[in-house]
């Protein structure tokens, strides 16, 4: 519980904004980028690392703690304007049918993101991995995302990231604040996949041992749980609205090195391009942590040991759950009968995918001049993946 943290990093002779240059000659014949999770009382970050250095102030342990730093009492405000007041930030909503909503709130940092044609192309394709998002899930719910360029919350998104996201959690939920237990957790995930075409068996009885569980407040809504408050942000509708205050489910920040990434890989025909990376997938890989695509694995998360996710009771080992372990093992939504994806299990985001299985916007790793979803459309097992946490599939 609690509001949501951000690192206190030194970036001192770090830059990358819309100046810089990206480089990608210096990745031949070096590892895929990787996403590496990190979690410090609430916050989880998903940073999409060089897979050839390593990031000195966080390692490899995904329950690595380090200094946070106040996020102004639970309220996000953004850099003073030229008067010297802060900026009210504006935000765009995102549906395809006005039942799912999702709220993109814009951090300045936007503005200088590439145009085409006037066209900022980086705001248009946050925008189209949203509306997609939006056009498969149908949830009565409204999330709300900031979205910077170069920044996340207000900080700096590394020099050696491609994008991370920061995303608020609950174990408590409505009614009267009810403490977040397996039976409370699955009874309403089994009434929420009833609702939905796919088949989804829910463990019997609980394979963590009265572990500590955790939703993101994303994640609450789609269940129809109305999640305590972990952080405002007053932001004004850029479709001719007036001020308003949102309560933020998470931030997403992407990084500014110029040419890093391609902005145009979703059309029937289009390629990603060499030494570019798909700024889409990324994107939808970033905001569907958000939406709860996490993994915790009885790691110890805001102090609370032995803490899990929804996404944790889909993982097996040889057709018995694997809620403990960091070393990969399968999804599946039948009990473990049968796998339908393989975990990554060599270091790194335990809910991503092992980057071997093929390219996906879901992948621990993901390669420069590869296409990383189907043209913009997300594979079934992703989409399950979504549902089987409680997001209703359009099917």
């Amino acid at each position: 519980m609690g509001k949501v943290s951000p690192p206190k990093l030194d970036w001192t002779g770090q830059t990358s904004d819309s100046s810089d240059t990206f480089d990608s000659g210096h990745l031949s014949g070096a590892p895929p980028l990787q996403f590496d999770p990190f979690n410090s009382g609430n916050l989880s970050l998903a940073l999409f690392l060089n897979g050839i250095s390593n990031f000195p102030l966080y390692g490899g342990d995904p329950s690595a703690s380090f200094t946070t730093a106040s996020l102004n009492q639970g309220s996000y405000s953004q850099a003073a304007g030229p008067s010297g007041k802060s900026v009210v930030p504006t935000y765009d909503q995102v549906s395809s049918d006005g039942h799912l909503k999702i709220d993109l709130i814009w951090d300045s940092s936007v503005a200088n993101a590439p145009k085409v044609n006037g066209i900022n192309v980086f705001q248009s394709d946050v925008k189209a991995a949203a509306m997609y998002l939006t056009s498969q899930f149908h949830d009565n719910a409204t999330i709300n995302i900031t979205v910077g360029y170069g920044t996340i919350a207000g900080y700096r998104v590394p020099a050696s990231a491609l994008g991370e996201s920061i995303t608020n959690l609950v174990d408590h939920i409505d009614p009267n604040n009810q403490p977040l237990t397996f039976a409370n957790l699955s009874s309403q995930l089994a009434s929420d996949a009833a609702k939905d075409g796919w088949a989804i068996t829910y463990p019997d009885s609980d394979p963590t041992l009265s572990g500590h569980f955790w939703v993101t407040t994303a994640e609450a809504k789609a269940l129809g749980w109305t999640p305590i408050t972990q952080e405002t942000l007053t932001a004004t509708n850029n479709n001719g609205g007036v001020a308003t205050q949102l309560d933020i489910d998470g931030h997403v920040g992407f990084s500014s090195f110029k040419n890093i990434f391609d902005y145009t890989s979703t059309g029937a025909t289009d390629t990603v391009g060499s030494g570019q990376y798909d700024f889409y997938a990324t994107v939808l890989h970033e905001v569907t942590e958000v939406m709860g695509r996490m993994v915790f694995a009885g790691t110890s998360v805001n102090g609370a040991a032995n803490s899990y996710e929804p996404l944790d009771l889909f993982r097996f080992q040889g057709g018995s759950p694997d809620v403990s372990s960091t070393k990969g093992g399968h999804f599946s939504i039948d009990g473990g009968v049968s796998g339908l994806h393989d975990f990554n299990g060599a270091g790194g985001d335990y809910a991503d995918w092992d980057s071997t299985q093929g390219a996906d916007a879901f992948n621990a790793s993901g390669s420069p001049g590869v296409l990383a979803t189907n043209h913009g459309a997300l594979p079934d097992f992703d989409l399950k993946v979504m549902d089987a946490i409680g997001w209703d599939h359009l099917v």
